[in-house]
């Protein structure tokens, strides 16, 4: 897995390639969130009472969260004048440059 990703990610960060390039990923990250969440709760709460480790992995995953939202949150106030228009009556004729 960390080959595919190394292989398939490098090349597009280099290039500074689309998102929509990075789409293809999804389905491996979809193998780690389901591996994560297959215990449940019990699982997250025997994590942080394991170890100090499992304290801190969960820290950070939680951090990493807290900044992906804000970031979907900023990216979706920037781009609120756009997504106005394009889910308004004439967004199939908005032709934006990207």
């Amino acid at each position: 897995m960390t080959l595919f990703f190394a292989g398939y990610i490098t090349p597009h960060f280099l290039i500074i390639a689309e998102d929509r390039f990075h789409l293809a990923t999804v389905p491996f990250l979809a193998i780690f969130a389901a591996q994560c969440w297959n215990g449940g709760w019990s699982s997250i709460r025997q994590r942080w009472a394991g170890s100090k480790a499992g304290k801190v992995a969960l820290i950070l995953a939680s951090v990493v969260i807290l900044l992906l939202m804000a970031n979907w949150g900023v990216e979706l106030w920037r781009d609120a004048d756009k997504l106005t228009l394009l889910f308004g009556p004439n967004g199939n004729q908005a032709y934006f440059s990207y």
